[in-house]
């Protein structure tokens, strides 16, 4: 027991020595790291010689048992070496402990190089494990797995020194050693474990940034930051070159120093909304040598993770091609407005001389009969007219205000008609309804025959009474109601079977319309009503 702890007093601070040298090797090596791809076959060779070198230095300075036997951390050294860096790099270090450890001699030499060789081809199997491992990594149960083996071999190989002397070796040195030696490889591999993360994190943060850099600095749009005193602290895009310009010209300047203090103002007045926390969208220009490139650009606030507004962040992009699109579809847009206009005049023109012949020529038709049909057809001929005449008036000729059109008919046929002189009158209940020109059309010549219908037939009998015409819209259609006080209908369901020329015209436009429509005759008038 005495001579255990006396030979522990003596292991104690050689193992301290060591420690130190390998705390040393941990920096070099990591300096070396980052210096060298540890992946390249430069890399390799370099932290194989610095490994060796360690480990041969940790042999000129051991703990000696009796001469010539040592112990020191070359099996440490040599498995870290090779787990870490691969095979190439272990025998390197290898190759420089064996050789060293022939030159000192001595009955260790064959442990020595056992310990040595055991070392290098568990740490080749390791290696192996670290890089299938998910994240490339050696794991701290893995270390000790390895180590313990290494070391337990270790203590087993304490059989090839001499009789006289291997059985003190086992007793008093090799259950120390199998204690401290896999601690230590633990401690070291952790921290080597914890530096080639970190690296590998850092090389993929700058490989991200990278890309990122890249990504804006290739952008075509106009990318820009800055603090909350309204400073540039960043300018990117393609953009600039484009204006002659490099982003130390906006770096650490406000609008104002750029562009001048007046539209400086204008820019900081946006920049300061973003600021207060708005999103703020705003169009701006700037020569270039081609000509006025116009930007639009977007302006949002930078919040940290305590949602504080730090800066903002502004992102532009390119729309003088857009703007000039605009311009000339404004301008075509115009110009078929133009022309439709004028083609809608002309359509009524044209209508309006058709049915002014048709107008003269029945003041020279006798027959009566004959002179109703003319007028029927120059009313029919006018509501259609009528149609253009409000496409004209107003500047939309895709959108037709219903209620306005039936109500230039209704005074167009009572006039016609000469309704109120007759003592007949119109009502109307018309809701503010739109129609397209395909619906305005067949629309006008229904009103215009039931109406016509209701004047010449409804009231034969007594001269009073009351036309009365409704515009609606419920359940997602609209709904023309027609009706009057006059003398009604004998048989309505006639009325579903069209015989006459008006009734045939009735129903082909309420087909054109895609609606239905009903008849009602109870006891006096008619009411007609038609749902599209």
């Amino acid at each position: 027991m005495q001579n255990f702890l006396a030979l522990t007093d003596m292991i104690v601070p050689e193992i301290i020595y060591n420690l130190s040298l390998l705390g040393v090797l941990l920096l070099v090596s990591n300096l070396l790291n980052d210096r060298f791809d540890a992946a390249s076959w430069k890399g390799r060779v370099a932290q194989g010689v610095l490994f060796g070198a360690i480990a041969v230095v940790g042999m000129s300075y051991p703990f000696t048992f009796v001469e010539g036997v040592i112990f020191d951390g070359r099996t440490i050294v040599v498995g870290i070496a090779t787990i870490f860096f691969g095979p190439l790099t272990g025998a390197i270090s290898v190759i420089m402990t064996i050789l060293f450890r022939i030159w000192l001699g001595g009955d260790g030499v064959i442990m020595g190089m056992m310990t040595t060789l055991t070392a290098f081809v568990l740490g080749w199997v390791f290696h192996v494990v670290k890089q299938n491992n998910d994240n490339g990594q050696i794991t701290l149960p893995q270390l000790f797995v390895y180590s313990m083996m290494v070391h337990l071999m270790m203590a087993f190989y304490v059989h090839a020194l001499p009789e006289n002397i291997a059985d003190d070796v086992f007793q008093n040195v090799a259950i120390s050693f199998v204690v401290i030696y896999p601690l230590i490889t633990i401690i070291i591999g952790k921290v080597l474990n914890d530096h080639h993360r970190g690296k590998e994190y850092v090389g993929k943060l700058q490989q991200s940034e990278e890309k990122f850099r890249l990504l804006i600095e290739s952008s075509d749009d106009v990318i820009f930051t800055m603090d909350t005193d309204l400073r540039h602290t960043g300018v990117y895009g393609t953009w600039m070159k484009r204006i002659n310009m490099e982003p130390e010209d906006f770096i650490g300047k406000r609008a104002a120093d750029i562009v001048g203090e007046k539209e400086g103002q204008w820019y900081e007045t946006c920049y300061r909304k973003a600021l207060s926390g708005e999103v703020v969208v705003y169009e701006w220009e700037t020569p270039a040598p081609d000509g006025m490139v116009k930007y639009q650009s977007k302006v949002s606030p930078i919040r940290n993770r305590e949602g504080e507004i730090i800066g903002i962040v502004g992102i532009g992009r390119n729309i003088t091609e857009l703007k000039e699109t605009q311009k000339k579809l404004a301008r075509s847009l115009r110009e078929k407005d133009v022309l439709l206009s004028e083609i809608h005049h002309r359509v009524k023109n044209n209508m309006a001389i058709i049915s002014s012949l048709l107008s003269l020529q029945s003041e020279y038709i006798a027959n009566e009969e004959a002179r109703s049909i003319f007028r029927d057809t120059e009313n029919r001929i006018r509501s259609m007219a009528l149609v253009h005449e409000i496409v004209y008036e107003q500047t939309d000729f895709v959108e037709i205000n219903a209620a306005k059109l039936i109500s230039r008919i209704v005074d167009l046929l009572s006039n016609s008609f000469g309704l109120e002189s007759r003592g007949i009158r119109v009502e109307t209940d018309l809701e503010e309804i739109i129609l397209d020109f395909n619906h305005s059309v067949p629309c006008t010549l229904l009103i215009n025959e039931l109406i016509t219908n209701a004047a010449r037939h409804a009231f034969r009998n007594h001269g009073e009474g009351t036309i009365f015409v409704r515009l609606s819209r419920a359940n997602g259609k609209n709904e023309i109601e027609i009706s009057d006080d006059g003398v009604g209908v004998d048989n309505v369901d006639q009325l579903y079977n069209p015989v006459s020329f008006g009734t045939t015209i009735i129903h082909g436009l309420v087909q054109q319309l895609r609606g239905d429509i009903s008849f009602e005759s109870n006891g006096g008038g008619l009411t007609v009503n038609i749902r599209f």
